[in-house]
């Protein structure tokens, strides 16, 4: 038996508002039919918590929306806002289709553990369909890490492919990815050249604009309240039910761990998470000592000269340090908060264009606001760049106007010093 009804929800700055919808009207009109809202409407009410039946002031509806029709209302929250769809519809979208899983260029470990679980779990409950996995090039740590892990667990393989055709595959999972720029594929080609339908499964600020919408990017999953992809996929094996082999527990606490900054990201989810991957036969230790690698001699280098070329800019009490380096922006952008700025700012040309690397201080963000990742989505817009982030750690990538875009990153940041 379908579901009765499920949820569309709207948030205007602090205020949500809810509308309880019949699930297969509301999902047509998402794609793009005409159906009246009367069609789709459960009941003319709008919530603030529907699961609580907490229902919107009339006051507070006229403020935001300039009326008090409800079913003016209702339609504005499903039109611009989003969609619960149900599981039946959710495996209805994507059963019967060769799938191919992929994430960023340089796959980093959330990204490589990522796309292995999702395997994992939609083999277990997509029966005997299509399902490959394709990275265009590994990091050097990424591979260190399989290599150990491997070593450790000889029983388990990491099949993958380094080149793929498009055109055999119905739709691309997305993971741990907030720009379709970000990814690689032979000859430059993109996901929108090839007409393959997408759905993104990410943990950074997500900025819509960057990407084309479609039918199917109502199964997106992306929220930057998660402190790593894999803990998102977490939540899909919580919800199908299933648990994740021994193997792949540690797979995820590594995952989590990097991305966490060793849970110096990490919020209560994440500690969570962690706690219920470990029991009597995961042993904490041995994750760790999987994670260890010796630093890269280039790393070193370049980490030494991002802090010969810094830049020191203070703004009251709080120093920002601005750098230049030709690779690892990202490991001398964190050396930077480690050594005491506040914020760092690093840009270096790579193969995809100008990369701008951000870190903030954990405990600035939390008391002033500052979100990195919203302040690089919102300047990429304007720059036809890819940007976003989390509050604390984002990057932006473009091909021109380098000073411009730092003095308006460092602009913005300043404004919440």
């Amino acid at each position: 038996m379908s579901q009765k009804y499920t949820i569309a929800r709207l948030t205007v700055e602090k205020d949500k508002f809810e509308i309880l919808v019949k699930p297969d009207p509301a999902l047509k009109y998402k794609q793009g039919e005409q159906i009246g809202i009367s069609k789709i409407l459960v009941i003319d009410e709008i919530y603030s918590d529907a699961n609580k039946g907490s229902r919107v002031s009339t006051d507070t509806i006229h403020k935001i929306f300039k009326t008090q029709n409800i079913q003016e209302v209702a339609e504005t929250i499903l039109r611009e806002g989003e969609f619960l769809i149900t599981a039946e519809q959710r495996r209805n979208l994507i059963k019967d289709k060769k799938i191919l899983i992929t994430t960023h260029d340089l796959v980093d470990l959330d990204g490589f553990v990522s796309c292995f679980s999702m395997k994992l779990l939609l083999t277990d409950i997509l029966i005997n369909q299509e399902l490959s996995i394709y990275f265009s090039e590994l990091t050097k740590s990424t591979r260190s890490f399989m290599e150990r892990f491997i070593e450790k667990f000889p029983e388990i393989t990491f099949d993958y492919i380094d080149d793929v055709d498009l055109s055999k595959y119905d739709l691309c999972l997305v993971l741990d990815t907030n720009n379709l720029n970000q990814l690689a594929f032979k000859d430059n080609l993109t996901l929108l050249d090839a007409n393959l339908p997408y759905i993104i499964v990410d943990h950074h600020y997500f900025n819509q604009e960057q990407n084309h919408v479609e039918k199917l990017n109502l199964l997106n999953l992306i929220s930057d309240k998660f402190s790593s992809t894999i803990e998102i996929i977490l939540e899909l094996f919580k919800y199908c039910d299933k648990n994740p082999i021994l193997t792949y527990r540690y797979l995820m606490i590594a995952a989590i761990l990097i991305d966490s900054g060793f849970f110096k990201y990490a919020n209560n989810n994440t500690l969570k998470q962690v706690s219920k991957l470990l029991d009597d036969d995961v042993n904490f230790q041995d994750v760790l000592l999987l994670l260890q690698d010796e630093i890269d001699i280039s790393k070193k280098i370049a980490n030494i000269k991002g802090l010969q070329r810094v830049k020191l800019i203070r703004r009251g009490v709080y120093l920002i340090g601005v750098s230049k380096v030709s690779s690892f922006g990202s490991s001398v952008a964190s050396m930077l908060i480690k050594i005491g700025f506040d914020v760092s700012i690093v840009h270096s040309k790579e193969k995809g264009g100008i990369i701008i690397n951000t870190r903030a201080n954990k405990n600035l963000c939390l008391k002033t606001g500052l979100h990195l990742g919203k302040i690089l989505g919102e300047i990429s817009k304007r720059y036809k760049g890819s940007g976003g982030g989390h509050d604390g750690a984002a990057s932006l990538t473009l091909n021109e106007d380098l000073d411009i875009i730092l003095d308006e990153i460092i602009e913005k940041i300043s404004q919440f010093l």
